[in-house]
C-alpha cells in the first residue's frame, strides 16, 4: 500500500554511479545533481508513495515515523526535500517536526531543502 525511499546521504554519489555509469554508456552525457547534503551525514528521504485507494489512511505518515525511528537509531538527522510550488506538502513536514534550511535548484526546478533534528 505505502513505500517510501530512504538512504543516508553519505553514500547518495555511491547511489548515483550506477545511473551515471548506464547514461554513458548509452551516449547520454549525466546531468545527475545531489540531492540531499553529502557534507553532513543525514538520513534522506528520497520519496514516498500510497496508492491512492489508502491516501488519507496515515500510510504516508506511519512511513515517515518508521524514518525518524531508523534516523535515531543511527544518531543522524532526518533530510528532504519539497517542490516550492506544494505549499500544503511543506506544511505538512513542519507540522511532523521538518524545518526549512535551505533552498535547491534541480534541472531549473526549485526545491526547499528541510531537515528534521533527531535527538
Amino acid at each position: 500500500i505505502g513505500a517510501i525511499c530512504i538512504y543516508e546521504s553519505k553514500i547518495a554519489k555511491e547511489l548515483d554511479t550506477p545511473f551515471i555509469n548506464r547514461l554513458k554508456n548509452i551516449g547520454i552525457k549525466p546531468n545527475i545533481t545531489v540531492e540531499c547534503n553529502t557534507k553532513k551525514n543525514e538520513l534522506y528521504i528520497d520519496s514516498i508513495a500510497v496508492d491512492e485507494n489508502h491516501r488519507g489512511k496515515g500510510v504516508a505518515k506511519q512511513l515517515i515515523e518508521a524514518s525518524f525511528l531508523r534516523a535515531k537509531e543511527l544518531g543522524i538527522d532526518l533530510s528532504l526535500i519539497v517542490d516550492e510550488a506544494k505549499a500544503d506538502v511543506k506544511n505538512y513536514y513542519e507540522r511532523v517536526g521538518f524545518k526549512p534550511c535551505g533552498n535547491k535548484e534541480i534541472l531549473n526546478h526549485k526545491y526547499i531543502y528541510m531537515i528534521k533534528e533527531i535527538k
